[in-house]
């Protein structure tokens, strides 16, 4: 979910019972500009109905452009919403009007554990291909890393047909050899 300053994510809209859920949140603080260390709190709260079932706090991701994050886990089947709160940041009453609703159910969908990125995976296919692993909200690096290939210079030679004698010679006997042919043809 994205509302002007702050970005909620919890990895999906359906969890595993057993598993630790995600919890990756993007902040700006009253001026519009993202926070810098030391970092302020900031606490993922989930609600269950009207209740609070988890408090998680949150750590800053140092060179991530206002990225914290965090885990929540041990959380029973049902519908939960998540919040958050960072009284250094924003007004509370900014804040607990945004809520990401999720659900914790058992018997997912097998076909979408597939769709999850496999962070270790990604990483011994970087180094086994001589490359870098980047994550998604570290996106800016990239930019450093294809500097050095892009950093060419292209060169654009033009070759103008009639300025040259030689081409100029091929094309008009080409088309003398055309007019040739269809008069012969009779076609002119």
């Amino acid at each position: 979910m994205n509302q002007g300053a702050v970005s909620l994510d919890v990895g999906g809209s359906i969890h595993d019972p057993g598993k630790s859920i995600p919890i990756r949140v993007r902040l700006r603080n009253k001026e519009d500009k993202t926070p810098k260390p030391p970092y302020p709190e900031v606490d993922a709260l989930i609600w269950k109905g009207n209740e609070v079932v988890a408090t998680t706090p949150l750590k800053g991701e140092d060179s991530s452009n206002g990225l914290f994050t965090g885990q929540v886990f041990g959380l029973s089947p049902g519908s939960y919403e998540m919040s958050i709160r960072a009284p250094d940041l924003m007004d509370e009453m900014e804040l607990s009007q945004l809520g990401l609703p999720f659900q914790v159910k058992t018997g997912q969908n097998e076909e979408k554990n597939f769709l999850t990125c496999d962070e270790n995976l990604l990483r011994e296919m970087a180094e086994a291909s001589g490359g870098n692993f980047i994550r998604e909200e570290n996106f800016h690096e990239l930019k450093d890393k294809l500097r050095s290939i892009s950093s060419g210079r292209i060169i654009i030679t033009e070759i103008i047909l009639w300025q040259s004698f030689g081409w100029l010679g091929f094309v008009v006997f080409l088309l003398a050899l055309e007019m040739f042919l269809r008069k012969r043809a009779g076609m002119l």
